[in-house]
């Protein structure tokens, strides 16, 4: 078989990260889109040619807000009783996240009748933009449960603590950027119907307990982060950092069922100030690793020096993990 050129395969990356999962070319904007994607992504970021990584950002969220309007339901989006947030039509960075955002949380809810077994999650992991916050085979359950004590660590606007809250889960949503928890406030709105309960939580977590500069992504505030002022960012304002072992034991929560993390490049400092819930509560976790180069050896690292029982699986862009139960 003739061997595919580097440009076809990133074209086949592209297309499936972007249009799979739920999504799809149905006209000819839709093509445009695919292409600015590719160009800007290879040609653009190599050479940093500004007005074509803006024209794609643009692009991309009038692809997004096209996707995203089969979900419209009056002043929230709806995927399938699973509420959130309307964006503004010309919020294109932030659209464009909750677009991606949504393939991976939603995925294997809305086209697989909620069911994350290992066969199909493998499968369309290869299609989804960064792969799904739930897993499950003979040996392990990374799924959320009615009843669950559930940790989303930034929750950015809560999709995933929409999702949880419909399974019957207890959130805890921690968002420290008050733009953002505007929204997040909504999402607790319009999911007061579920079964579960959405608790904003207005800090971000680390390794101790300290007060550091929030640098705000003027593209999309997903991507703000504590670690670096980049030419998308802002340091937009002071945050307040909690050690989670100490909230845990300030608000006298017993049990941790589920960790999510999507902290852009701070989840090794979360698990550093959580090695007693690691180590007494064993939660399953379900952890972003693509943030750092070396976040899958270091988080890793962590987690068995907390709790040597823990069980790792590490996906292309999620690390999960579990202790076995006895049986």
């Amino acid at each position: 078989m003739k061997q595919l050129k580097p440009l076809q395969i990133k074209f086949q990356q592209m297309y499936s990260r972007i249009f799979g999962g739920g999504g799809g070319i149905t006209n000819l904007f839709d093509v445009w889109a695919l292409f600015i994607r590719i160009l800007a992504s290879s040609v653009g970021k190599e050479f940093n040619i500004s007005k074509l990584l803006q024209y794609d950002v643009k692009i991309t969220g009038k692809y997004a807000y096209n996707k995203l309007n089969k979900y419209l339901n009056g002043e929230k989006y709806d995927f399938n009783g699973i509420y959130l947030p309307l964006l503004q039509k010309t919020d294109y960075g932030n659209l464009y996240e909750l677009y991606c955002c949504s393939k991976d949380i939603f995925s294997v809810y809305l086209y697989n009748n909620d069911d994350y077994s290992s066969n199909y999650v493998d499968k369309l992991d290869k299609k989804l933009t960064e792969g799904s916050y739930c897993y499950s085979n003979d040996n392990c359950d990374i799924t959320i449960h009615y009843g669950d004590i559930v940790l989303d660590l930034g929750a950015w606007i809560g999709d995933f603590s929409a999702y949880a809250c419909y399974k019957g889960a207890i959130v805890y949503a921690f968002e420290p950027a008050a733009e953002t928890r505007a929204l997040l406030e909504k999402t607790v709105l319009y999911n007061k119907h579920a079964q579960g309960k959405i608790n904003i939580v207005p800090y971000a977590v680390g390794d101790e307990n300290k007060i550091l500069d929030f640098y705000k992504n003027n593209k999309h505030m997903a991507s703000s982060t504590f670690l670096t002022l980049n030419k998308n960012s802002i340091c937009s304002e002071k945050i307040e950092v909690v050690k989670l072992d100490d909230w845990v034991l300030k608000e006298n929560i017993k049990k941790v069922n589920f960790i999510k993390a999507d902290l852009e490049g701070f989840e090794r400092y979360m698990l550093q100030g959580a090695t007693n819930i690691l180590k007494i509560q064993q939660p399953v976790l379900s952890l972003c690793t693509y943030h750092l180069p070396d976040d899958p050896e270091v988080m890793k690292d962590i987690i068995l020096s907390a709790n040597p029982n823990y069980k790792i699986i590490q996906r292309r862009m999620k690390m999960f993990a579990y202790v076995p139960r006895l049986s």
